[in-house]
C-alpha cells in the first residue's frame, strides 16, 4: 500500500468511527463523558439517520414518522445539515 493510500484509509477509518458513533448513540454502559460520543442526535435523529443511509424515500420518512412527504424532506435535510456540521467540527 503507499503511503497516500494508507493516509486516506487512516483518515476514512477515523471518518465511519464518527458516522458509527452518530448512528450508535452513547453506549447505556459508558460513563458521563462517553455519553456525548453521538453528539446532538437523539435516538429518534439515528433512526432517520439509518433510514436515510438505507436509501428510504421521503415517502416511507413520512409513513415512518408520520408527517407530510414534505415534512419528511424538510427534516431530512435538516439532520443531514446537522450531521454535516458535527463531523465539520471534528476535522472530517
Amino acid at each position: 500500500m503507499h503511503e497516500a493510500d494508507l493516509a486516506a484509509a487512516v483518515i476514512l477509518a477515523a471518518e465511519l468511527r464518527a458516522v458509527d458513533a452518530v448512528l450508535t448513540g452513547p453506549d447505556s454502559q459508558s460513563g458521563p463523558a462517553d455519553r456525548s460520543a453521538a453528539g446532538p442526535f437523539s435516538a429518534e435523529d439515528r433512526d432517520l439517520l439509518r433510514a436515510v443511509s438505507e436509501g428510504a424515500t421521503d415517502r416511507q420518512l413520512a409513513q415512518r414518522l408520520a408527517v407530510a412527504p414534505s415534512t419528511a424532506t424538510v427534516r431530512r435535510q435538516a439532520l443531514l445539515q446537522r450531521v454535516a456540521e458535527f463531523l465539520r467540527n471534528r476535522g472530517f
